[in-house]
């Protein structure tokens, strides 16, 4: 499949693949133990299967065998709650932190443990041209959206407050940061298979007479 910066269709469809897929995974964590390490592991694995799964329907069409797409988010995943774990069972991240600073918690597994996430993800995506800064990526979006999520989680909104409980989990952990996701994955992931320059997308951005009037 030919890509471009201009494949709006594709970025379209990963977006609300990444919305869908996320929103299931916090779905899924409302009912699932996560008191100890394997059970940590266990909704991590969880996770990353219905994320991964959610992707790779739209990552199929990009490239061959697409189906360990679903085996390296799964493990991710897997990864960044394990290590979530015992980062907070050693007093890294202790509950008093959380309760005075409930976002810390959010940004930094995202910073720490979004790193493992994004090479596993990369390994499949490896065959493309610039496929090495699929990592980078991976990990400023999980911190971008953590952190947004975490501001929504200490009152951000008043209005996603008062939402119900489970529903509130929906839109905090699963709605708003699942699709900050797409967004912020999409059009790198499409300039990453393109393999071209950065310029058009830079030129479009800046125009040469906005850059003159700046001047």
């Amino acid at each position: 499949m030919s890509m471009s910066l201009d494949s709006k269709s594709f970025q379209a469809r990963w977006v609300f693949a990444t919305t869908v897929g996320f929103t299931a995974a916090a779905a899924i964590r409302i009912g699932l133990p996560r008191h100890s390490w394997t059970a940590a592991l266990l909704v991590g694995v969880v996770q990353g299967c219905l994320l991964g799964a959610s992707q790779w329907l739209v990552l199929r069409s990009l490239i061959p065998d697409a189906r360990r797409w679903i085996a390296a988010t799964s493990a991710g995943f897997a990864l960044m709650l394990g290590a979530y774990f015992f980062a907070d069972a050693a007093g890294f991240v202790g509950e008093l932190q959380f309760e005075r600073f409930p976002g810390v918690a959010w940004l930094l597994r995202a910073a720490a443990l979004a790193m493992p996430l994004g090479l596993l993800q990369w390994f499949v995506l490896r065959a493309l041209p610039r496929s090495p800064l699929w990592t980078p990526v991976v990990m400023a979006s999980y911190s971008l959206a953590a952190g947004v999520s975490a501001f929504l989680q200490v009152g951000g909104i008043a209005a996603v407050q008062h939402l119900p409980g489970p529903i509130f989990t929906l839109v905090a952990d699963g709605v708003v940061p699942g699709s900050l996701l797409g967004v912020f994955t999409a059009t790198p992931l499409v300039w990453i298979a393109s393999g071209k320059s950065l310029r058009p997308l830079l030129s479009r951005l800046f125009p040469p007479s906005t850059r003159r009037n700046r001047a």
